[in-house]
Parts: structure tokens; sequence; C-alpha cells
């Protein structure tokens, strides 16, 4: 996941390589993010805050 974000030079782009993986986030109303497969959005864990700052 580090990896990725660090070559991606947007969030769009680096959403767009996760799905390319079969992977997407999923933001949750109290501000955190999830990990999810594609296509039937199993969640995977919980990604650390600071890789949205």
């Amino acid at each position: 996941m580090g990896r990725e974000r660090a070559i991606a030079l947007s969030d769009g782009e680096w959403k767009h390589r996760l799905a390319g993986c079969g992977y997407t986030i999923r933001g949750t109303t109290d501000g955190h993010y999830i990990l999810e497969t594609l296509p039937h959005h199993v969640e995977l864990c919980a990604l650390p805050q600071e890789m949205f700052s």
C-alpha cells in the first residue's frame, strides 16, 4: 500500500492503481478509511491516517 501511494502522483491515480490490483478505499462517516476488495467489497483492514495527509 505504502509503495503504491509513494509512486502515485495524485489521490485519483492511487485509487486507480489500487483498482487495477483489485482493491478500493472506502471512507467511513467517522473519518477513517477501509481497504476493500473489488468487486465484492470485503473489508480487509483499516488504513493509517498518515497515508491521507
